[in-house]
């Protein structure tokens, strides 16, 4: 996923874990499942390592709870420190075998 700023700069979405989510990370894309909707707008993503709010705003959420999805979108941190996803792309991943890949994501950050 890329992103082009205003001065055409590109912004790469991070592959990451909400436990490794850095203040720093502009963009990130993490898989998880919807642990619980919230409202029209937002709901909550655990990848057992954490949650995270996601807030859809205008994309078509179409996706129930204990759905796994990647989400693709850009890092915010309120005043309090509290972290939240806007989302740009949301995608199922249902034939993802989860364990798998997370086990992978940890091999990959442990010798990379």
């Amino acid at each position: 996923m890329e992103n082009s700023s205003n001065n055409n700069e590109i912004i790469f979405a991070r592959q990451t874990t909400i436990n490794d989510i850095k203040n720093d990370d502009m963009k990130v894309q993490i898989v998880g499942k919807v642990h619980k909707i919230l409202d029209e707008y937002h709901f909550i993503l655990d990848d057992t390592t954490g949650n995270i709010v996601i807030n859809t705003g205008d994309i078509d959420f179409s996706f129930n709870e204990g759905d796994l999805i990647k989400v693709i979108g850009d890092l915010q941190i309120n005043l309090e420190g509290d972290k939240e996803i806007k989302a740009e792309i949301v995608n199922d991943m249902k034939g993802l075998n989860f364990d798998y890949y997370l086990r992978l994501y940890n091999l990959k950050k442990e010798f990379l």
